[in-house]
């Protein structure tokens, strides 16, 4: 819903943390992935292949950097993918 609000660099780094959200229970369902192919629908990018997700640690250095706003856009929408199999 807001997630076409962040830079190019902030979609590609939401991916990454979107995919190491959904593996974290070791488990990746077809609702994670769906919703996940949805976020990149909706921020106009292309799915990202697993080879080029990024760790937490640069996801955690690369939102360090943005501004309150898009820290909000990002909890809110990773919030909705880890409701998404139940």
């Amino acid at each position: 819903m807001f997630l076409n609000r962040l830079s190019l660099r902030e979609k590609q780094t939401f991916i990454s943390l979107a995919f190491n959200g959904a593996k974290i229970n070791g488990i990746v369902t077809e609702e994670e992935l769906q919703m996940i192919e949805e976020y990149c629908r909706e921020m106009e990018i292309v799915l990202y292949d697993s080879a080029n997700i990024k760790s937490v640690d640069e996801v955690i250095a690369i939102f360090s950097l943005s501004d309150n706003d898009v820290k909000n856009i990002v909890i809110l929408e990773l919030l909705g993918l880890m409701y998404a199999d139940g």
